[in-house]
């Protein structure tokens, strides 16, 4: 479900549905269950992040309760990963901001309550391993969003890199180059043990 449709944390836990339902039918679709990843970008790296890292049970909600959602690698790319690090707008035109939209009410007047739709909020030293990737020119999602995530991860210990995209701006073409592609695929290749 959008944030149009209902907010937070519906988004997640339809992922966290999509997940299970993966699991439930991996014989069918020729999947590990035992070793899913996730990835993302924008919004969606907003999301892949946060159904990594939020664990608590209360975010599972619907069908195949029996199979988990937990996943074993994320790739969020330009993630939005805290609110409380993004450009500062005022509070009248926070109302239209898409965290706001996401929340279902003022992010910037309900910090708190935003703080807990933000990937950064669930990092633990348990976290899957993590590779970011975000553009150092990034217009809409800046940079430091990514150095933070990154950052928040390391001081945890979990396992994460951060690889930094010289001069690209939001969704660009820098992203969708071979040599991108390549480092996705290997670190997928890695932590899901794939042969």
């Amino acid at each position: 479900r959008t944030s149009n449709e209902e907010p937070f944390p519906a988004a997640l836990e339809d992922v966290k549905a999509g997940i299970r339902y993966l699991r439930a039918y991996a014989d069918r679709y020729h999947i590990d269950k035992k070793h899913i990843g996730i990835s993302g970008e924008s919004a969606g790296g907003h999301l892949a992040s946060l159904a990594a890292l939020a664990t608590d049970k209360k975010f599972d909600v619907g069908a195949y309760l029996e199979e988990s959602s937990a996943l074993q690698a994320a790739c969020p790319w330009y993630l939005p990963a805290d609110i409380s690090k993004m450009p500062r707008l005022s509070d009248v035109e926070m109302m239209a901001a898409p965290e706001s939209l996401m929340l279902g009410k003022n992010a910037a007047l309900h910090e708190e309550e935003a703080m807990k739709a933000c990937p950064i909020s669930y990092v633990t030293k348990d976290a899957p391993p993590f590779l970011l990737l975000h553009g150092t020119n990034d217009h809409t999602v800046p940079y430091t969003q990514g150095e933070a995530m990154y950052e928040a991860l390391i001081e945890a210990g979990a396992d994460a890199d951060l690889i930094a995209i010289e001069g690209a701006d939001h969704a660009d073409l820098h992203f969708f180059q071979r040599e991108v592609w390549k480092i996705i695929a290997d670190f997928f290749k890695e932590k899901l043990n794939v042969k």
